[in-house]
């Protein structure tokens, strides 16, 4: 058993050992499977998407909204670092999808009244 200050999103991603999922509000974490110890957290923003995993299994991609636009990260799935991280000025993250290279996010644009869905290479 695990408890977080906000309720978590659906979807919690596992691979090998690790449970990584994100909470309602702010944080990405890493769980080990078995013992439910924190393996890292880090901040990635409001609004946290719920993580993918792929890139031979090595990096989780996320997305959250830092206060004035959207980030997309990827990061290292045993550590939490982040590999690469990108703003994106037109769009609220919902989910994120990657295929073929691209990380594929939907959510809302700048102005609240129309879907959105950013493909980033």
């Amino acid at each position: 058993r695990f408890k977080t200050t906000y309720s978590l999103k659906p979807s919690p991603a596992v691979i090998d050992n690790t449970v990584i999922f994100t909470d309602q509000y702010q944080h990405l974490y890493a769980l080990d499977a078995r013992t439910g110890q924190e393996r890292w957290k880090i901040w990635v923003g409001d609004n946290a998407s719920p993580p993918v995993i792929a890139r031979n299994r090595s990096l989780i991609y996320v997305a959250g909204w830092d206060g004035e636009n959207t980030q997309a990260y990827a990061l290292d799935v045993d550590s939490g670092t982040i590999w690469w991280q990108t703003k994106v000025e037109d769009g609220y993250p919902w989910s994120v999808a990657i295929s073929d290279g691209r990380m594929y996010m939907g959510g809302w644009d700048a102005s609240g009244e129309h879907g959105v869905l950013i493909a980033l290479e």
